[in-house]
């Protein structure tokens, strides 16, 4: 069976995905009977070595914003439901961003996971050239999250969605299983774990039943992939 994953960033008022929305997207996935998976279990579907339910959904955000802890970690909370958090390393603790005792609260409820979203968030094409100053600045990000959550981060998430086979390498190189695009699809066993799909959330409840309408059907998602590639 097939994976979805879903990619938040913000979770605010002001925002594309406001707290209702967010709710609503939870209530929705529930009411159709999804099983909210880790990524651990997905990464282990992936691989061969788990079977999921065939409706099998993960929710991650990007960056490490406050409000994910404000407003997203409360509805996670009441719901029971796993989620990843993709830290910028070099962003904790700054305004609008999580801080270390956040991050810690979270990562003890034992529902949130934290990985690395970098240590800058730089444009890849723009330091393609630098493999050595990309593995640095990935190993940084690493090293900050094992110091402050005594975890290994062994999941990864591209910045702007941006990758090509030189930063595949870098993740194996600097000890990463996988790696997470804003590809759209769902992840099926046997592909490459360095390229894992990714919706990203990006309105009401009534987009992401379209978005599920789609991706309850191998075929019409092929076909959304090929015509759409980031929506």
């Amino acid at each position: 069976m097939a994976s979805l994953i879903i990619c938040y960033h913000n979770i605010n008022k002001n925002g594309i995905i406001t707290p209702k929305t967010f709710e609503e997207n939870v209530r929705l996935l529930i009411s159709k009977k999804y099983y909210f998976a880790t990524l651990d279990e997905v990464y282990n579907h992936i691989i061969g070595k788990k079977e999921l339910p065939e409706k099998t959904v993960h929710l991650t955000f990007d960056d490490g914003y406050s409000d994910n802890y404000t407003e997203a970690f409360p509805i996670l909370k009441k719901y029971n439901i796993n989620a990843t958090i993709f830290l910028t390393t070099s962003q904790v603790g700054l305004l609008g961003h999580l801080d270390w005792n956040m991050i810690r609260e979270m990562q003890d409820s034992k529902i949130i996971s934290f990985e690395s979203h970098t240590h800058s968030h730089p444009r890849y094409f723009l330091m393609r050239p630098l493999k050595e100053k990309l593995a640095g600045d990935i190993l940084i990000s690493k090293n900050i999250i094992k110091e402050n959550l005594k975890k290994e981060s062994k999941y990864f998430c591209y910045p702007y969605g941006e990758y090509d086979d030189l930063y595949i390498d870098v993740l194996k190189s600097t000890g990463f299983l996988c790696g997470l695009t804003l590809n759209i699809g769902l992840n099926n066993v046997n592909q490459n774990p360095y390229l894992l799909k990714r919706i990203d959330a990006r309105g009401p409840e009534n987009w992401l039943k379209k978005r599920m309408v789609i991706y309850s059907n191998q075929f019409l998602s092929r076909i959304y992939e090929k015509v759409y590639k980031k929506i």
